[in-house]
């Protein structure tokens, strides 16, 4: 009996992983026109990245480009669209799953334009998942770092 309960947990997550079906959301583009100088919106992205918990790998003033490293998320399918099993159930809200996020920030005179990198890795069997931002992440973090810029 307790091989058969040990078995069934690992026949739905290989079920699951077969029937795997495509995100269907398509990203929005998310950019922001400004009046505040590039280099006052550059140092607000790196510092609301910071303080978000993201780890800065890549920051070019000069090209105006932040990147971060992937980082785990619990997202939400109005967050994210991750796909789903043919039998309905969302990965974004699977609790096996775990979701990774990576930032893209470039900040060009008069625009802020921010892009979610997101993947999905099932924990049990390591295998791993496009995910798609539905924007609001992004919309988010673009709001933050203006309010930043403005208080400088």
């Amino acid at each position: 009996m307790k091989r058969l309960l040990a078995v069934v947990p690992m026949i739905f997550v290989v079920a699951c992983a077969s029937t795997y079906q495509p995100p269907k959301a398509i990203a929005p583009e998310s950019s922001l026109l400004f009046q505040n100088s590039k280099i006052a919106v550059f140092k607000a992205a790196q510092q609301v990245l910071i303080a978000e918990g993201y780890q800065i790998t890549n920051a070019n003033e000069a090209s105006g480009t932040i990147s971060t490293a992937r980082r785990a998320l619990q997202l939400t399918p109005e967050q994210a669209d991750c796909g789903s099993c043919s039998h309905g159930l969302k990965y974004v809200e699977d609790k096996r799953a775990s979701i990774w996020v990576g930032l893209a920030v470039i900040v060009e005179e008069g625009k802020l334009t921010v892009k979610a990198n997101i993947q999905g890795e099932y924990k049990e069997t390591g295998i791993t998942f496009p995910c798609v931002s539905r924007g609001s992440l992004e919309k988010s973090l673009m709001e933050k770092i203006m309010m930043a810029a403005s208080s400088k």
